[in-house]
């Protein structure tokens, strides 16, 4: 079955397989993190769902890897393990090579779009850090998630004493 995954996918990725999951850790381990990971449920030693479980457990990096489960698995419950292991897709065996194709690019799409939200929302944090005037950011209990260095100076406190306060205590008479 890597086999002819590996056909499907060679014309349009830089494929690299793997005899089994623990090979596949391996590799992750030692080298950068691929845009997708394409797994069988069922591999020599480390399943692909446990492959699943370290990476999703692991740095900010791996949980980024988008995912597909290759399966003979139909049933609900076992279909439901493997997407809260940590497979963003399932497919199942046998499968057409379109269809393959179709659900790796969807998931290097999703990986893109997530990328650029990161971006904006880091440079959007940077544009709130250094504007002139002070902001704050609270959750909906009231509770300040961001402060920048303005009202760090307002509230004559540092960034860690204030997160997690209540802007209430902060500010008495606030309602």
């Amino acid at each position: 079955p890597a086999g002819l995954a590996r056909r499907a996918l060679a014309r349009d990725y830089q494929v690299e397989s793997f005899q089994d999951g623990s090979a596949a850790l391996e590799a992750l381990s030692s080298g950068d993190a691929p845009d997708v990971m394409v797994l069988d449920w069922v591999m020599p030693g480390v399943t692909g769902v446990d492959v699943c479980r370290f990476l999703r457990s692991s740095g900010p990096a791996a949980q980024k890897i988008g995912i597909l489960l290759l399966t003979v698995q139909r049933d609900t419950e076992q279909i439901v393990e493997g997407l809260s292991a940590g497979a963003n897709d399932f497919l199942a065996k046998p499968y057409e090579d379109e269809e393959l194709r179709a659900r790796v690019a969807s998931l290097a799409r999703t990986r893109e779009l997530v990328e650029g939200l990161e971006l904006a929302q880091a440079e959007n944090r940077k544009l709130l850090e250094t504007a002139p005037d002070a902001f704050i950011v609270c959750d909906g209990d009231g509770r300040l998630t961001f402060v920048n260095e303005q009202a760090i100076a307002i509230f004559d406190a540092d960034r860690d004493s204030l997160l997690g306060r209540s802007l209430a205590e902060l500010v008495p008479g606030l309602n």
